[in-house]
């Protein structure tokens, strides 16, 4: 099972500016693409692969080199983002709507993108680390980078189960029984609560 641990982070005011960038970089091709889809479809009645459309960000790097400074898995996972819409649509949720400053407010980075080293969050085209108000976990297979309210963080998606395995020599057994309700293998007997009620 996975869950998402989410870390508040402490960037600076250079990094705030880099996170805005790229945040609006990505609303702009969210929008772009989402008006390209609607107009191949209503000029061919044909369906805009995801494919088709992730080898486009090759020449929009070619002809603005400044698309170049935001993460290029950032980029392809707006394309990924946007198909995603459009499979909810054709199963019948509402048509993708177009984002604004306020609706673009994260951007998703692959497990090779971020490196965690003493306890500060590398990101892709920054050099400098970022600290956390608590420490960042060592394992995840992605990391989106969220803002909320002018505030950002870090959410790491973590899978449990390799973190159950990891903690397995400090398994203690236990036993249910009638008399208590645990005994665990260390002797320490948790009382049922009607037990306790006696006398009282």
């Amino acid at each position: 099972m996975k869950t998402v641990k989410k870390i508040h982070i402490e960037p600076t005011d250079s990094q705030i500016d880099t996170f805005e960038f790229w945040l609006r970089r990505c609303k702009t091709l969210y929008n772009v693409a989402l008006d390209e889809k609607k107009f191949y479809y209503q000029a061919t009645g044909k369906y805009l692969s995801l494919y088709d459309q992730k080898k486009e960000l090759v020449d929009i790097k070619k002809l603005d080199s400044t698309w170049k400074d935001v993460p290029n898995k950032s980029l392809q996972e707006i394309i990924f983002r946007l198909h995603g819409s459009f499979d909810g649509f054709f199963k019948g949720k509402g048509f993708p709507k177009y984002k604004s400053d306020d609706t673009m407010n994260s951007i998703e980075f692959v497990k090779t993108d971020v490196r965690i080293k003493d306890n500060l969050a590398y990101l892709p085209k920054i050099k400098k680390g970022i600290k956390g108000t608590e420490p960042f976990p060592e394992k995840y297979s992605s990391v989106t980078l969220k803002r909320d309210r002018g505030q950002f963080s870090l959410c790491f998606t973590v899978d449990l189960e390799i973190e159950k395995r990891e903690l397995n020599d400090n398994v203690v057994g236990g036993d249910l029984g009638l008399k208590t309700l645990l005994t665990d293998s260390n002797g320490y007997e948790v009382k049922r609560f009607n037990k306790k009620l006696i006398g009282h």
